[in-house]
């Protein structure tokens, strides 16, 4: 299975990174989404998390224009993601194209809360996931984490790196 992902629209679900497009930092979004699925594939992997938590450790993210300004990068592979930017096209489109052209839909999961990406990909036979309810997925992934760490009658708790801490709490400062 393999998360085809609408990049933005995934970014805007996740408080922390919402932030940095609300600032205008929409590289910083980008770059933060990709390492929140790299993150994600290593638990899944690993199987340090919940298998009800585990959807795939394979991301395809479209991601609308360029990855900077001035850079004519379309397409990069960063761990467990491979990642295109639309340019002057819309990741809607690429999105649709790449369920067109699949020769196993089945295998593709969808995620976006964009209705008409959705109902325009069901047909083909894709499976689908809302960004909202995908968001809350990665956060309990690393709400498990965080307990699974700690042994049954424990009395002391694992300490995290200040960066594993940082990073999580930028991801999911609610929490």
């Amino acid at each position: 299975m393999v998360g085809l992902v609408d990049g933005f629209n995934v970014i805007y679900k996740i408080p922390s990174l919402a932030e940095f497009m609300f600032q205008g930092k929409l590289s910083l979004g980008g770059s933060g989404l990709i390492r929140t699925l790299n993150d994600y594939a290593d638990q899944v992997l690993s199987k340090k998390i919940p298998s009800n938590l585990r959807l795939t450790s394979r991301f395809i993210v479209m991601m609308d224009g360029k990855k900077e300004q001035g850079l004519d990068l379309r397409q990069e592979t960063v761990r467990h993601c491979q990642v295109f930017y639309t340019h002057e096209l819309s990741a809607d489109a690429l999105i649709k194209q790449y369920v067109r052209e699949s020769t196993t839909p089945k295998h593709i999961l969808v995620i976006t809360s964009d209705k008409l990406i959705l109902r325009q990909t069901k047909p083909y036979g894709v499976q689908q996931m809302n960004s909202e309810e995908f968001a809350a997925i990665l956060e309990r992934a690393a709400q498990s984490l965080n307990q699974s760490l700690l042994m049954p009658g424990e009395e002391e708790e694992i300490a995290f790196s200040d960066e594993e801490l940082n990073y999580w709490q930028k991801i999911f400062p609610d929490k």
